[in-house]
């Protein structure tokens, strides 16, 4: 029983149950039951291969990208997408034909070396159903061409000449094809590598190859017609196969150019040559053809041939050939050169030169008038000139030129009468018969000859034409009737020659007393027509007093001489040593003289050693001339003066001579002036501040003004009282008087007294001297009745410091601020010390039982009394003994005061003034 079904479209597994019905209706059920599978059909989305073909390719190339993979890519409903053929779901197979055929072969292996054919590949898929889909695609593997130039005779070229008559042939192999017939096209191309833009072009040759057996690749021939341009060119071959394939080969072809030569030339360039020149003659050829090697041959006239080799790749190629003239006859040469290519190409090109010996031509020896080398502006003769030309008969004299130049200028030509001889052999005479040359001057004579090859050489000859000098001038600087002894000046001589070239000889001498002396010769041979030349006294010589005749003789270098004399006296200068003093001082300070008088000093000055030996020693009342400072001048022998103010002075003497010449002496001294000026009793001690004096007596204190320039020396204003017993007091830097004992007490001071302030302190001893520092008015220094240094605040007397020396100590005094120093006197050890205002002793110094001391700018007075000597010593700061002075004091010297140039002393109850007429230290001359 037969039964179609047509319902089942769905993909899937059906389960069918057969039941028959018969004609009553009986049924009747099959035992079992039947499946159906309805299947669905597989799909393949793609085809591929790889590697795939490159952009532009058409076919695989065999030995390069031949070995191919194929895949698929496949979908199916049953069996999933990409699931057919593995994991034994269905198959997948690959088939091919070749060459367009129906007839497919399996892929033997996948990937698969494909050899160069035409193929189409065919797919089958089966999947788990047995339900198959396939599809196709087509591939070209092709044999890749290998083209190379082929060395084969009269193939392939590499050089050609542009000149050729026929063309030329190219031969390439190609391998890499199974048959001949595999090659579509043979394309040739031509580059020109001069053009200004290479490229390759195509051109046309006639093939005539022959090669159809593979073994071994097949020979390409071609014929191409000639080249005519000339140079290198690039030939490309490209062979194109199956698919487009195709490989290529180049050739370089150069066409060849003739060479030129350029040029050749000569170093040096000379129009003639002598046999002792060697010339280096260079040849500049010109080859486009960059590859050719050029050979250079040179040779002299027909001589034979040098060759050298430029093989360098510049299209201009040099080449140098040295030639030694030695042995050259004196004639004209060619020396040739021929540039000659790789081809055999070639130009040629010749340089002429003349070689020559050098004319030797000379002035004979001065005789006679012939050539003289002397003569005078005077002389208006014609003189003869005379050569010898060595080596060219008078035949090979072409000319003779004669000229002279004057003082080194230009030549220029001489008139005479030239005339040639010969001389025998080979050399001749030249003479010329020169027309008179009277301007002076130095003439260099040239003769010059030219040979008939123009070949020219020269002799010189020189000849000075003389004029006698002249003295222009014989002076003297400065310019006097007299000059002093010792003096400088210079004597000129000015000699006007006008031969600029003669050299002036001066000869200088000098007659003193009748007798005449050689001072110096000396030349000058500067090129001018005035020549100089200066005697320096007392550089060269001297000059002794009186009169001193010079004379100058100038002579040129033709002995032609001229003189002339100027006369110089010398007056002798007055000297003096010095001016004596009558009488002698009694002491000295600053190392000048000290006068010490009461009232005046006369003193007596005189000349030291004045000399003039023209007055014998002796001058004249009237030529003595003696002044004070600025006063008038008073005349004689001796000075006498009176002195009868203090002060710095100085006596000047000036001596004359008979021409008023001087000479210079003085005196500088001191005039110290001292006085007994006023007597009180009961004085104890003297201080002062400006120029107020004041006198501190046991209970009061006399003020007066200080007049140093009056004949009082104190002015008294007014007295004040103190308490009882003061023993001493001081003046502080505002002017405030103080006076002490234990207390000590302040005063104001002016011109109509003082006034008491305050009782500023009181200390635990009894002070015996005070002194304050000038800046410091807060401090104290002060020696004590018990003999010790103590230092104490002016507002509460409270001692800060203290030294002992025992009762011996005497004064304590400060110096000016500026150096800070205290000064103590402490008689028994006979010295003074000195400190710092801290009370460190600096250092101090000797003096004799001091008694007290009194501080100026940079100095100390100190006051030395003992029962034998009472003196006062003046010291710099330093404590260097600068004098001592006696002031007819007596052993009751007790104080001292210093202002303004006066040393005021007390001695017992007489005030004495020293005035010193000055500030201490100061000098007026």
């Amino acid at each position: 029983m037969d039964a179609t079904c047509s319902s089942l479209t769905n993909p899937g597994t059906y389960s069918i149950r057969v039941t028959a019905t018969g004609a009553n209706d009986e049924k009747i059920t099959t035992d079992g039951t039947y499946k159906v599978c309805i299947n669905s059909k597989p799909v393949i989305n793609t085809l591929d291969v790889s590697p795939l073909l490159p952009l532009g390719r058409q076919a695989y190339m065999v030995g390069n990208d031949n070995n191919l993979t194929f895949s698929v890519d496949t979908s199916d409903s049953e069996d999933g997408n990409n699931k057919i053929g593995s994991s034994g779901i269905g198959s997948i197979n690959y088939f091919y034909s070749t060459n367009g055929g129906t007839t497919y072969t399996p892929l033997p292996s996948n990937p698969y070396t494909f050899p160069a054919n035409d193929y189409k590949i065919s797919v089958i898929i089966t999947d788990s159903m047995g339900a198959k889909a396939s599809e196709t695609m087509d591939i070209v593997v092709a044999n890749v061409p290998t083209v190379t130039y082929k060395a084969l005779a009269g193939y392939n070229p590499t050089l050609l000449s542009n000149s050729e008559t026929e063309g030329y042939r190219l031969c390439v192999n190609v391998t890499g094809m199974s048959d001949k017939s595999e090659i579509q096209e043979v394309k040739w191309e031509l580059k020109n590598h001069s053009s200004p833009a290479p490229a390759f072009s195509q051109i046309s040759g006639v093939d005539q190859s022959v090669d159809t057996d593979p073994a071994g690749g097949f020979d390409l021939l071609y014929y191409f017609n000639k080249i005519t341009t000339s140079a290198t060119y690039t030939i490309r071959v490209t062979v194109t196969g199956e698919a487009g394939v195709n490989g290529s080969a180049t050739h370089n072809l150069h066409i060849n150019q003739t060479p030129s030569l350029n040029s050749i030339s000569a170093t040096p360039e000379q129009t003639r040559y002598t046999p002792s020149d060697t010339i280096t003659f260079t040849a500049k050829a010109v080859d486009n053809d960059l590859y050719d090697k050029l050979k250079f041959e040179w040779r002299i006239d027909n001589g034979p041939v040098t060759t050298h080799t430029n093989d360098s790749l510049e299209a201009t190629k040099y080449d140098t050939f040295v030639v030694d003239c030695a042995g050259f006859a004196n004639k004209a040469y060619d020396i040739k050169c021929k540039v000659v290519d790789t081809i055999g190409s070639w130009s040629e090109s010749v340089y002429s030169i003349t070689v020559t010996d050098n004319i030797n031509v000379s002035f004979n020896p001065s005789v006679g008038s012939t050539n003289p080398t002397y003569r005078l502006t005077t002389n208006a003769a014609p003189f003869p000139l005379a050569t010898t030309v060595a080596n060219r008969t008078p035949a090979q004299i072409k000319t003779v030129l004669w000229q002279s130049s004057l003082n080194g200028g230009s030549y220029s030509t001489l008139s005479g009468t030239p005339a040639i001889t010969a001389s025998g052999g080979a050399a001749s005479n030249v003479t010329f018969d020169c027309s008179p040359i009277t301007g002076p001057g130095t003439y260099t004579i040239r003769t010059t000859v030219t040979g008939i090859y123009d070949e020219t050489a020269s002799a010189t000859h020189v000849l000075w034409v003389n004029q006698p000098p002249t003295i222009n001038s014989l002076s003297a600087t400065p310019s006097k009737t007299r000059y002093d002894s010792g003096e400088a000046l210079t004597i000129t001589a000015s000699v006007q020659d006008n031969d600029a070239y003669d050299e002036i000889e001066f000869k200088w001498e000098k007659c003193y007393n009748n007798a005449t002396a050689t001072v110096r010769t000396q030349s000058n041979g500067a090129v001018t027509t005035v020549k100089t030349d200066a005697l320096v006294i007392p550089t060269i010589t001297t000059l002794s007093p009186g009169t001193t005749v010079f004379t100058c003789t100038a002579k040129d270098t033709g002995g032609e001489t001229v003189k002339s004399s100027i006369e110089v006296f010398v007056n002798t200068l007055p000297t003096i040593d010095g001016v004596t003093i009558t009488p002698a001082p009694s002491l000295t300070y600053n190392t000048l003289p000290v006068y010490v008088t009461g009232t005046s000093q006369t003193l007596t000055f005189g000349l030291d050693n004045a000399l003039d030996p023209e007055l014998a020693n002796v001058f004249p009342n009237e030529d003595v001339r003696w002044k004070v400072g600025e006063s008038a001048e008073t005349t004689g022998q001796e000075f006498v003066n009176s002195f009868t103010s203090p002060g710095n002075e100085r006596v000047t003497v000036t001596l004359y001579d008979s021409f008023d010449a001087t000479c210079t002496a003085s005196a500088t001294f001191y005039i110290w002036q001292y006085a007994d000026v006023e007597t009180v009793a009961g004085i104890v001690d003297i201080f002062g501040r400006e120029d107020h004096v004041y006198f501190q007596k046991t209970d009061s204190i006399k003020q007066y003004a200080l007049v140093p320039g009056g004949g009082t020396y104190f002015n008294y204003i007014a007295s004040f009282a103190t308490e009882a017993t003061v023993l001493g007091g001081a003046v502080k830097e505002n002017g405030n008087v103080i006076v002490y004992k234990e207390s000590i007490r302040e005063y104001t001071g002016n011109d109509t007294g003082v006034t008491e302030i305050s009782n500023l302190a009181t200390t635990t001893t009894t002070l015996k001297s005070l002194a304050y520092p000038i800046y410091d008015q807060t401090v104290a220094y002060a020696i004590d009745v018990n003999g010790a240094l103590i230092t104490f605040r002016t507002s509460d007397a409270v001692t800060t410091a203290r030294k002992t020396y025992g009762s011996a100590a005497k004064k304590v005094k400060t110096a000016d601020t500026s150096y800070g120093n205290v000064f103590v006197a402490v008689p028994d050890q006979n010295k003074v010390y000195v400190y710092d205002e801290g009370l460190t002793e600096k250092s101090g110094f000797t003096v004799t039982s001091p008694v007290d001391m009194a501080t100026a700018e940079d100095h100390l007075f100190v006051l030395s009394v003992d029962a034998v000597t009472q003196s006062v010593h003046i010291f710099s700061k330093n404590g260097t003994l600068k004098t001592s002075v006696n002031m007819g004091l007596t052993a009751s010297a007790k104080a001292i005061h210093y202002h303004d140039g006066n040393i005021i002393v007390l001695d017992g109850t007489t005030l004495k003034i020293l005035r010193l007429g000055f500030p201490v230290g100061a000098t007026k001359w």
